[in-house]
């Protein structure tokens, strides 16, 4: 159907770069992935050994196994920072970069050895919007102290280990006296302000290891481990 020259154009415009790895580690091929961004040609011939910390081609030595072991489709998120990389020198990015990776084990043996197809997709973008999700579902948005959701999981983790070790954990719930005649009288943007300041001592006044949230309204919880 296609020529040799016609297929490899095709696998050289794949968005998303493709490695052939062997079982020992070592990138046979690589395809597509040439957006400008990072081209990884030159990583062909290489080892993970060669371009990767020893415990990073250790990692990735581990999902290539499991692919070939089970003889099915592995998908894996990592991240790589620029101390990770043997191959970048200074030349990386600051902030370590996220990744998805496809493994698909190879029906074929290359240079005598099983191999699988790594299709990586650069996915720090959503990771960091997926994270930022995660941080607003657990914080309360006008203090920044945890919301009750997070602090009933908090609680519940710190109850369970007191329990199974026999230790005691103290648990405060506090409320702000006439909260409801401050915003009636003075208005909601004080009584913020107010839920504020309050969020601000309770956070000053409390030990690292204490969980401090908004329980709700103007109540507010502390645990103490």
């Amino acid at each position: 159907m296609f020529s040799i020259e016609e297929m490899a154009t095709i696998l050289s415009a794949l968005p998303d770069p493709a490695f052939v790895l062997t079982r020992s580690g070592r990138c046979a091929a690589i395809f597509g992935g040439r957006d400008g961004r990072r081209d990884g040609s030159a990583l062909a011939g290489k080892t993970l050994a060669e371009m990767l910390t020893p415990e990073k081609t250790a990692w990735f030595l581990a999902q290539i196994e499991i692919a070939l072991a089970t003889q099915m489709p592995v998908t894996v998120e990592y991240a790589l920072s620029l101390g990770d990389v043997k191959t970048l020198g200074d030349e990386g990015p600051d902030a370590p970069v996220w990744f998805e990776a496809r493994l698909q084990p190879l029906d074929l043996r290359v240079d005598g050895e099983e191999a699988v197809l790594w299709v990586v997709a650069d996915i720090t973008e959503r990771h960091e919007l997926e994270q930022r999700l995660l941080a607003q579902s657990r914080v309360d948005a006008l203090t920044g102290l945890w919301n009750r959701r997070q602090f009933d999981a908090a609680a519940n983790l710190e109850i369970e280990r007191a329990r199974r070790y026999c230790q005691q954990v103290s648990l405060l719930i506090l409320d702000i006296d006439h909260f409801k005649a401050i915003n009636d009288s003075r208005g909601h943007q004080i009584g913020d302000t107010v839920l504020i300041e309050i969020a601000a001592i309770l956070r000053g006044g409390t030990r690292v290891s204490d969980c401090v949230a908004r329980w709700g309204g103007e109540e507010f919880a502390i645990l103490m481990p």
